[in-house]
């Protein structure tokens, strides 16, 4: 196999010729190009759910005229979907297509078909389709598309490193391997995009997957409990391809008499301030200022920043008090009507930073005692290490910071370069 810049397949030899594929910006499989020379469009609907694959095909009306030549679509595959979940999936052919039924962890159960743990067929059936855990196995390679990386039933993991940093933290030893598949819990886990596991009770509920609801359903916010008792496989999919399909069990969706309205997706806000130290006489124009971060949402309020101790070493603080004692508050000057905003940054994907500053303050912490300089380390180099940190830095940008380059030994510093003194040699 070979991969592109951003550690995608970029083709496949499976010893009958090579595949090749491509994706959008939003890392997705988009096109295929399969052993034989056909070619494969995948199309997605609003929520990101896949809708089907389509062929082009050059039609000519004088084939000794190219002006006369067009590109025509024609179906090759397609996806069914009752609100977020699928229900049916195939091309017309009686051994890839059919109605979808999912158990709890969102694998096809359509036929008999049983699996192991992992993801092995324990009873083979053709590929091409939605098999184990909302993954579609590939034919030619075997492994199973997992939208943001492909998995390997075969070896239980991925094939690729885990692309969502925020996945793994110092707390959860169990992400730290960037190739497992669900921590090694695939009977309550699953991992639908490739970069984060769900954990599954009775149906595994998504955070914001296809349209915030539940992939497998139970807890769609499109369908508000309407369709309860119904057979959605078979009034929808006997209606478009008539006597061809056989719904032979109810698709369940769970009904609530009043269904609680969605809740937003949380947001958070980060930003920057900078403060005259509580001992400057010359306030901050000559960058003699303390910067700090604030976290907030809707339940936590917090501040970030570097403090010097009485023993003149420094220590990294995420509080939600103001001290004392300290460390442990922040600094009470800390607050809005006594310090200049240098930018902030709000949204929902905000809300993952707070872990990658509280791993800051645990990093920062663990590391030998750093001894206070006026002019670095103190604590606008703490605080210019929490920036560097955070995947997004754009939106602050102070470079008179007293310190802010500086180095702190044994987190942000190479260690020193280790002379060793020729022996003098005597003649």
């Amino acid at each position: 196999m070979t991969y592109d810049a951003a550690n995608r397949i970029a083709s496949a030899n499976v010893g009958s010729g090579t595949e090749y594929y491509s994706y959008d910006v939003w890392n997705r499989r988009i096109y295929r190009k399969r052993t034989n020379g056909t070619e494969e469009w995948t199309f997605y609907g609003a929520r990101g759910e896949k809708l089907g694959t389509y062929g082009l095909t050059l039609v000519c009306d004088d084939w000794n005229d190219p002006n006369t030549c067009r590109y025509e679509s024609a179906l090759q595959t397609t996806n069914i979907w009752f609100g977020s979940k699928l229900i049916w999936s195939g091309t017309g052919a009686a051994n890839t297509s059919g109605p979808v039924f999912a158990d709890r962890l969102g694998t096809n159960r359509a036929n008999g078909t049983r699996f192991r743990p992992y993801g092995d067929e324990i009873t083979t059936t053709a590929n091409d389709h939605v098999k184990f855990a909302t993954y579609s196995r590939d034919s030619a390679t075997g492994l199973d598309y997992a939208d943001q990386r492909y998995y390997a039933s075969s070896y239980g993991r991925f094939n690729t490193a885990d692309p969502y940093q925020a996945s793994g933290g110092p707390s959860d030893p169990g992400s730290w391997n960037r190739y497992s598949y669900v921590e090694n819990d695939p009977v309550n886990k699953i991992d639908p995009t490739g970069q984060y596991f769900w954990w599954c009770g009775d149906v595994c509920l998504d955070s914001g997957g296809f349209g915030g609801g539940g992939i497998l359903g139970g807890n769609d916010p499109y369908d508000n409990g309407g369709y309860a008792g119904l057979n959605p496989c078979a009034s929808v999919v006997y209606g478009l391809y008539g006597g061809a399909v056989n719904c032979v069990a109810p698709v369940i969706v769970s009904y609530s008499p009043n269904p609680p309205k969605s809740a937003p997706d949380p947001t958070c806000t980060v930003s920057a301030y900078e403060r005259p130290l509580d001992d400057a006489p010359f306030g901050t124009s000559l960058g003699a200022a303390h910067a700090y971060l604030t976290f907030k949402s809707s339940d936590v309020d917090r501040v970030f920043e570097g403090q010097q101790l009485p023993n003149k070493t420094l220590v990294a603080v995420g509080a939600n008090f103001a001290g004392p004692p300290f460390p442990g508050g922040y600094l009470p000057s800390d607050v809005a009507k006594n310090s200049t905003s240098e930018g902030s940054i709000t949204g929902t994907e905000i809300c993952d930073w707070l872990k990658i500053l509280d791993s800051d303050v645990d990093k920062i912490n663990a590391a030998p005692p750093i001894a206070y300089s006026a002019l670095g380390p103190n604590s606008n180099t703490i605080f210019q290490y929490f920036i560097n940190s955070l995947p997004n830095s754009s939106w602050y940008d102070n470079p008179r910071l007293v310190g802010a380059g500086a180095c702190i030994p044994g987190v942000s510093c190479r260690p020193p370069r280790q002379i060793v003194p020729t022996p003098i040699r005597r003649h």
